[in-house]
């Protein structure tokens, strides 16, 4: 059998970047994939992950989301910082970056939408 063909998709426009306050929650929200692992519905126990994002994300919030213009370009991100970025199409795969750290860092990836509370995407 072939291995899968993983075409390398670029941002086609850069839609907001902004900066991310810490707001810890005391019970974030949690789906399936972490509160019914079981015979029928497979998988890891948060507590068996070495991260979790899906909570780990509930813990900040934009503070000063603004909208982005023309392409989608690599830039130096301080602290907390976001960007979001558009594909020009729905697209499934997976995520992969390459990253370069002057000093120790931290960096968190996601797909998708992030829809917090206030109802602005993330």
């Amino acid at each position: 059998m072939p291995l899968p063909e993983c075409d390398i998709a670029r941002p086609v426009r850069l839609v907001s970047t902004g900066t991310l306050e810490s707001h810890p929650v005391a019970d974030p929200w949690k789906d399936r994939s972490l509160t019914i692992i079981g015979p029928q519905f497979r998988g890891f126990l948060e507590a068996e992950l070495e991260t979790c994002p899906p909570v780990e994300y509930q813990n900040y919030a934009d503070a000063d989301g603004s909208p982005g213009a023309g392409p989608a370009v690599p830039a130096s991100r301080s602290h907390l910082a976001d960007r979001v970025v558009d594909f020009g199409t729905n697209r499934t795969g997976f995520i992969a970056a390459r990253v370069q750290c002057a000093a120790p860092a931290r960096r968190m990836l996601s797909f998708d939408e992030l829809v917090p509370a206030r109802g602005s995407v993330a």
